[in-house]
């Protein structure tokens, strides 16, 4: 899987359509379901655990 996003990550939500947030959540869901797969079933990450927490939203500024 292509880590390159769409744009639509970086534009704040309450500038999107509806449409858009679905299209959003449906893709950063599927971006965290595919790293948990190679993570936790193959033991291949691809990516580190800092930048899956970013990924999931727990990153530095999580819990702030």
């Amino acid at each position: 899987m292509a880590r390159n996003r769409t744009t639509l990550f970086d534009i704040p939500a309450d500038q999107l359509t509806e449409r858009d947030l679905r299209s959003e959540l449906k893709e950063l869901a599927d971006l965290i379901a595919h790293h948990d797969r190679l993570y936790h079933e193959m033991d291949q990450p691809e990516i580190t655990d800092a930048e899956y927490d970013e990924e999931c939203g727990l990153g530095s500024g999580h819990g702030k």
